[in-house]
């Protein structure tokens, strides 16, 4: 009789055969290949998209809420001030979750008072996490 253990989270099989006194850990790849597979399906699910913000969105925080939205929301990309008075802000993730942080960017944050929006569809970029530039 044998017993095999699966640790999910070490991604290893412990084995042992009945009566006997030593369990080898053997790699156990599966389930790392089944994440890679899941996360390049996820990739390929993703999108990109890039705004710009019009209206009082400079001084503001704008570029910290954003940030924090994209976060909060599971996103990558990266926000800007430009020199025209202008946020500029890309991000890459699900189209759902995309399109709620285009919702919060119409908000923007308490002190700002956005006037306009445009969004373009972009290429996808790989980025770590969400940054401010």
């Amino acid at each position: 009789m044998q017993a095999a253990f699966l640790e999910l989270a070490g991604a290893t099989i412990q084995k042992s055969a009945a009566g006997a006194d030593d369990a080898r850990e053997i790699p156990y790849t599966f389930f790392s290949f089944a994440e890679r597979l899941e996360e390049n399906a996820s990739m390929e699910r993703e999108t990109a998209k890039r705004w710009f913000i019009s209206g009082n969105v400079q001084g503001v925080g704008f570029r910290f809420f954003a940030q924090n939205k994209a976060r909060e929301l599971g996103l990558s990309g990266w926000t800007r001030n430009l020199e025209d008075g202008r946020v500029e802000v890309y991000a890459a993730g699900p189209a759902a979750k995309l399109s709620d942080f285009a919702s919060a960017l119409h908000l923007g944050p308490r002190m700002a008072d956005v006037r306009r929006v445009e969004e373009r569809d972009d290429k996808l970029e790989r980025h770590r996490g969400f940054s401010i530039r």
